[in-house]
């Protein structure tokens, strides 16, 4: 008869050095140096990223944060075999693809376009101008008094 286990309630001594972030993978020999593992590090924080942050997810969300990230690192490396004229399996191909949406879908992360404003960043300066105090001086100083030319006097008429 196999041995027994009591589910642990807490995180300690005893736990994985995966569940206490100490590691990558549960696989001792990979060490999270790979292209690879590089790779699906960033796609994991990315996508908890557009969940709110790597401490507002929970361990569910991160799970499928994880899955939707290896999947990506395969479609990913099936497109550059693709690129260099290798062939891939188009069928599971579409599989993983069709997989990883529906990942997406369950934890939420939703393809969202960002409105395209071309006037955007002109409107932008230009509200920064705009609280600019208008200068027509050369020199810059606008409280500066203009030269007396050509006999023309500034005072009134009848002041001396």
């Amino acid at each position: 008869m196999a041995p027994r286990y009591q589910l642990q309630r807490t995180i300690g001594h005893n736990s994985s050095p995966v569940t206490k972030n100490r590691r990558m993978f549960a696989d001792p020999l990979a060490d999270g140096r790979t292209v690879w593992a590089k790779r699906w590090n960033d796609l994991v924080l990315l996508h908890a990223s557009d969940l709110g942050g790597f401490g507002m997810v929970s361990e569910a969300q991160l799970s499928v944060c994880k899955r939707c990230a290896t999947l990506e690192t395969m479609l990913e490396k099936w497109e550059g075999e693709m690129s260099i004229g290798q062939p891939v399996d188009a069928d599971a191909y579409g599989r993983v693809a069709g997989r990883l949406a529906r990942l997406f879908e369950l934890i939420g992360i939703k393809r969202i376009a960002r409105p395209v404003d071309p006037m955007g960043a002109l409107a932008k300066s230009l509200e920064a101008y705009a609280q600019k105090p208008i200068d027509d001086d050369d020199d810059g100083n606008e409280d500066e008094e203009l030269p007396i030319e050509a006999g023309f006097d500034k005072s009134e008429p009848g002041e001396a």
